[in-house]
C-alpha cells in the first residue's frame, strides 16, 4: 500500500490552515444553513422570533460546529503535513482565533448596524459565546491535534 508523504510547512501555516478550516469555514458554512433555517423560522412567526433565542441558538450552533471542525481540520492537517509540535500549532491557531475575533468585535463597535442596535443583554451573550468558543476551539485542538513525526 502507497503511502503519501507528508508535506513540511512552517508552523504558522499549519496553524493558519488549522484555524482557516475549524474556526472559520467549517463554523461559516454550517451557519449558512443554520441562518436559512432560522430565517425560515422567523418568517414563519411573522418576525416573532425573540432576537436572544437568536443569539441562543446561533451561538450554541456555532459552538457545535468549532468542535466538529477542530476533529475535521485535525484529521485534514495531521494527514496532510509533518507536525512536530502539536501545541505550538494548537497555541498559533488559537493567538489567531483571538485575534480574529477581536477585530469583528471592535470593527462591530465602530461600524454597528444603523438600522438594529444590540442591546446590553445582546451585546454580553455575544462576548460570552465567542470567548466559550474560542475555549472550546483551543480545549478540542489541545485534544485532537496530535504530533505525527
Amino acid at each position: 500500500m502507497y503511502m503519501k508523504e507528508k508535506k513540511k510547512a512552517k508552523d504558522w501555516y499549519i496553524a493558519a490552515t488549522h484555524y482557516l478550516t475549524a474556526g472559520f469555514i467549517v463554523p461559516f458554512l454550517c451557519m449558512v444553513v443554520i441562518g436559512t433555517l432560522l430565517a425560515m423560522l422567523d418568517s414563519a412567526t411573522s418576525g416573532q422570533l425573540p432576537s436572544i433565542l437568536y443569539y441562543v441558538i446561533v451561538g450554541l450552533f456555532s459552538i457545535l460546529f468549532i468542535y466538529l471542525g477542530v476533529i475535521y481540520s485535525a484529521k485534514f492537517i495531521g494527514g496532510r503535513y509533518s507536525i512536530s509540535d502539536a501545541s505550538k500549532i494548537v497555541r498559533l491557531s488559537t493567538i489567531y482565533s483571538i485575534i480574529i475575533s477581536v477585530v469583528f468585535t471592535v470593527l462591530d463597535f465602530i461600524f454597528p448596524d444603523v438600522e438594529y442596535r444590540d442591546t446590553t443583554l445582546e451585546i454580553v451573550l455575544s462576548l460570552t459565546i465567542s470567548v466559550v468558543a474560542i475555549a472550546v476551539f483551543y480545549f478540542a485542538s489541545r485534544k485532537f491535534v496530535k504530533a505525527n513525526v
